[in-house]
């Protein structure tokens, strides 16, 4: 199966579309994964009047609505029926982020202004156009304030012929509910993420994408907006057992494919064991600094030892980092341990964090 991921652009004033060139190029392409805001850029939007503009109203998934042929010339519908039809002309599997609209009910209390909820959506389309899913964004970034929180995450996925694919979008991939549902519940096979990733420790892109597929035994498209202002980069190809492909650092436009057997790759849940009695015996560390990096305060300890061996432990209060190091070719006395606490930076997201 080749997998790709492309970006879709939306020229905002006239409201036509352009596929990337890259995707021309990927003949025999079965499945696309469009970004986080790959449509709008998030940074031209500042009020929920400004996107407005560009929501749309979401069929139920149920009723297997085919845009591309039954929405055309409608302008209510027209993201939906452009993403239907290129689904449809180039024979894939689509998924791409867009804005989802939906009425209050009524005497809802909790209704907004306008009486319109907004959403940061994802949906999916079959080779021939017909909508599969539907998924709306829960946990928005800090300065996502043109759209709502849906009071309750539906967990979306659709069977193909290489496997049962699951939706998520961002930083919901930390959403272990959802993520656990799709994935022991509903036994999906890949996670497509579209994001808007900004790397900052201890959540860089690559790394933990790479470590959450190993872990939860799936294989996982990332498809990630890039833009260097904010650090956002970091598109990847993951199966439970290696990297396939991952993007570079550089800022520039580029096409991920790889070739894979997802059905022979699935496997279990890896949970981890509790902590061995002798780690919370390992004597902690009365040295300690500040250090910030990636703008996160963390409080730090240099690694003594001798012989190649070290091991220290770093507290905050009751959470706290074991550090065991055994290596011949490396001096411990280079390396240090990082404790964090607090904030997730441009989320409020609590994180506890070892580095």
């Amino acid at each position: 199966m080749l997998f790709l991921l492309a970006i879709l652009v939306r020229n905002y004033r006239s409201k036509t579309f352009k596929v990337s060139v890259f995707d021309r190029k990927a003949t025999g392409a079965k499945i696309i994964v469009f970004p986080e805001y790959g449509l709008f850029f998030p940074h031209y939007l500042t009020s929920r009047e400004d996107i407005y503009k560009l929501l749309e109203e979401i069929p139920d998934p149920i009723r297997r609505v085919n845009p591309c042929r039954e929405l055309g010339g409608k302008e209510d519908f027209l993201i939906q029926h452009t993403l239907s039809c290129i689904a449809k002309n180039y024979s894939l599997y689509l998924i791409a982020n867009i804005g989802a609209k939906e009425n209050c009910p009524q005497n809802n209390k909790q209704c907004t202004q306008n009486g319109v909820y907004h959403f940061n959506a994802n949906v999916a389309y079959s080779p021939s156009g017909v909508h599969l899913g539907r998924y709306f964004k829960k946990n928005l970034r800090d300065f996502e304030k043109w759209y709502d929180v849906p009071t309750s995450t539906v967990p979306s996925c659709f069977k193909t012929p290489y496997g049962t694919i699951g939706m998520l979008i961002s930083y919901d991939i930390f959403n272990s509910e959802v993520a656990i549902d799709l994935i022991e519940n509903r036994k999906i096979d890949i996670i497509a993420l579209s994001s808007v990733w900004i790397n900052t420790v201890p959540f860089h892109a690559i790394p933990f994408h790479a470590s959450w597929a190993s872990i939860m035994g799936i294989t996982l498209f990332v498809s990630n907006l890039k833009n260097k202002d904010d650090m956002m980069f970091g598109s990847g190809i993951y199966t439970p057992y290696n990297v396939l492909k991952h993007s570079s650092k550089s800022y520039e436009d580029e096409l991920l494919m790889a070739s894979l057997d997802i059905l022979s790759t699935r496997r279990d849940i890896t949970y981890f064991p509790d902590v061995k009695l002798s780690r919370l015996f390992i004597r902690e560390a009365k040295e300690k600094f500040k250090a910030y990096i990636d703008g996160v305060n963390y409080t730090m300890s240099l690694l003594n030892g001798r012989d190649n061996e070290a091991k220290t432990k770093i507290c905050l209060k009751n959470f706290c980092c074991f550090v065991i190091i055994k290596n011949k070719a490396v001096n411990v006395t280079n390396f240090a341990v990082g404790i964090y606490r607090g904030n997730s930076k441009g989320s409020e997201n609590i994180v506890e964090s070892c580095l």
